[in-house]
């Protein structure tokens, strides 16, 4: 079996050709992703997973205002996810596109909840870990998002640029802002897209620069600015 939702050889090369070009994380990525995603459709029309990677275009062309109308690509994203549920109700991908949907709403609680579903379904999977990472990171849960990230990145060589990112975001939220930065250069080594690595380690480094400096200021007016720790912490 190819696929928890196909077994045809020509659908899921096409699927195969639509994920390639949905991590480009772009607007051309994401109508390549589109277009062949539909082909492989049209060889399956019972693929899910194909209807959930249409689903996610639809949702990245609302959260980029990629299209004329985030609410009409909302509701389109919402209507491909109902039409794979019906076909495959425990297909991962499923959860993980609704954990996206939710989160583009705001509702963190079930966006959580969808991604747990789908790392409890398929748990060496790469986006189910990937994709609630970001959740968990989102939501302020910086110990589950590590711990995620991680999996992530033992899981997936091909996105591990992706999972370093998050990673060294949450270890940053948390206050270990060397290991933050080290996880980053390793994600910039590794990267897919060298620009979203290079553009997130140079925000670490202008914030640092900025934090050494103000406390720098504070240390000459007199006031405690504290040791920074192993990590980057200040100990104060």
């Amino acid at each position: 079996m190819l696929s928890r939702t196909t077994n045809n050889v020509r659908a899921w090369t096409l699927y195969q050709q639509a994920l390639t070009n949905f991590f480009k994380f772009s607007a051309e990525g994401n109508r390549e992703a589109r277009s062949f995603a539909e082909k492989a459709l049209s060889q399956d029309p019972e693929f899910a997973d194909a209807m959930i990677i249409i689903g996610f275009t639809h949702l990245i062309d609302a959260r980029a205002s990629y299209s004329r109308s985030s609410e009409e690509s909302l509701k389109l994203a919402i209507e491909y996810a109902e039409k794979a549920r019906a076909i495959a109700p425990d297909a991962p991908n499923f959860y993980n596109l609704m954990q996206a949907i939710y989160r583009y709403k705001g509702e963190f609680g079930r966006a959580i909840a969808a991604g747990e579903r789908a790392i409890e379904l398929s748990p060496n999977s790469d986006i189910s870990l990937l994709t609630t990472t970001m959740t968990t990171h989102l939501a302020g849960q910086f110990d589950r998002s590590i711990e995620l990230a991680k999996m992530a990145v033992r899981q997936s060589p091909h996105h591990r640029s992706t999972g370093l990112i998050w990673l060294s975001r949450s270890l940053w939220f948390q206050r270990e802002y060397q290991r933050a930065i080290n996880v980053a250069k390793e994600g910039l080594e590794r990267a897919e897209s060298p620009i979203v690595s290079a553009v997130h380690l140079l925000n670490l480094y202008l914030i640092w620069r900025s934090r050494m400096l103000n406390s720098a200021r504070w240390t000459r007016r007199g006031e405690p600015a504290g040791r920074p720790g192993k990590n980057g912490r200040n100990s104060s």
